[in-house]
């Protein structure tokens, strides 16, 4: 009864006009000293579109509205409902190992290691991150270009190197889990990944801005400069190399 009486009262609840609250949003974020977009859309469009700040310092360029902007890992979110997808339609199960889905993967802990695990960082697998060279800002992994660099050759290559933990033992974030799952989606379903999002993602729901970074692409075609502790530009990076992470 409690839980019926607050669900009727939150329904019958006045929401404030979307010229107050972008009000509000846009205080609390200058407030902060926030830079970035604020959006709100609904299925006829933007309701809501500001900007605030630089999108980069040095160059005194603001943001500007519709500019496309990296997601980082929310790919990993994508990569899971393209997962999904092929659970739904019999291709993939959630318990399948990852030899079962690429036999040439080389570690022999491929025969125990589950796409679920793989899905929630339990895998063990080697750790990219672990690839920083003395001195420096960024992992090696991720500056490297060339064909090395998709997600098939980086599961069968380093991704399938000697791991740190036995699968299942505790969570561990780690983009190689996610770059496993890219060359698992490529091998069942014969398209390459930017492919499966274009065609699985994107063009689904008319996303005009989203696509996979291409190789050695500033910012992997993004327009903001992003920004780490103490004001520096974020390290030179190839976005290409995350891949369907």
């Amino acid at each position: 009864t409690c839980i019926a009486a607050l669900a009727a009262n939150a329904a019958n609840a006045q929401l404030p006009p979307v010229t107050t609250a972008t009000a509000r949003v846009v205080a609390v974020a200058k407030a902060a000293h926030l830079s970035g977009e604020i959006a709100l859309a609904d299925q006829t469009g933007p309701v809501i579109d500001r900007t605030l700040g630089l999108a980069d310092r040095g160059k005194r360029q603001p943001h500007r509205q519709g500019a496309r902007w990296l997601w980082a890992s929310v790919t990993k979110q994508v990569t899971a409902v393209l997962v999904m997808q092929q659970v739904e339609a019999g291709t993939l199960s959630l318990d399948g190992t990852i030899h079962h889905y690429l036999p040439d993967f080389a570690s022999a802990n491929g025969d125990t290691i589950t796409l679920r695990q793989l899905l929630q960082h339990l895998s063990g697998l080697p750790n990219p991150d672990d690839t920083l060279a003395g001195g420096g800002d960024v992992p090696t992994f991720y500056t490297e270009t060339g064909a090395k660099i998709a997600d098939t050759p980086r599961a069968t290559g380093f991704c399938s190197g000697t791991p740190k933990a036995a699968p299942g033992v505790g969570f561990a974030y780690n983009n190689c889990d996610y770059l496993v799952i890219g060359a698992i989606l490529e091998r069942v379903t014969g398209k390459p990944y930017a492919k499966l999002v274009a065609d699985r993602i994107t063009k689904p729901l008319a996303l005009r801005s989203l696509r996979i970074a291409r190789d050695g692409e500033l910012r992997g075609g993004g327009a903001a400069t992003g920004y780490i502790a103490g004001g520096k530009p974020y390290p030179a990076v190839n976005v290409a190399t995350f891949g369907a992470a």
